[in-house]
């Protein structure tokens, strides 16, 4: 009798693998790849307000802001053709505002197909005065 007791529990243990194994293939593994995808925008992000940072200092101090900026992506480790530097110089005198926008093209860049979902260009823009 012991023995029809556990030959009845066999087919649930498979039927619990298996659901195990849908659940990881369907849910998980999506979820993991998304987290993944959503840092490294966050990631990009940074670097990209860091290097609009940079370059808005260069550029109040009279000096091509695209140097700094691309060094910036470069140091972050992003290649820096898929960035692209708007450089908006409103006053040359002291005391005037400069502008420098900095773009990055994460088309491609994910894991997974979230194009409809997540922004396809990390952007920003710094204002500084110049010095």
């Amino acid at each position: 009798m012991r023995r029809e007791r556990f030959a009845d529990k066999a087919p649930q243990r498979g039927m619990v693998t298996l659901e195990v194994a849908v659940m990881l293939c369907f849910f998980l593994l999506p979820f993991v790849f998304g987290v993944i995808d959503a840092s490294r925008y966050l990631a990009v992000g940074g670097a990209v307000t860091r290097a609009a940072r940079e370059g808005a200092v260069w550029a109040a101090r009279g000096r091509d802001p695209s140097e700094a900026v691309f060094a910036s992506l470069r140091s972050a480790g992003l290649d820096e053709s898929r960035a692209s530097v708007t450089f908006v110089g409103q006053d040359e005198e002291s005391g005037g505002h400069v502008r420098v926008q900095v773009g990055f093209d994460l088309s491609g860049y994910t894991a997974l197909p979230w194009d409809s979902v997540l922004p396809s260009l990390a952007e920003a823009s710094v204002e500084v005065r110049h010095e």
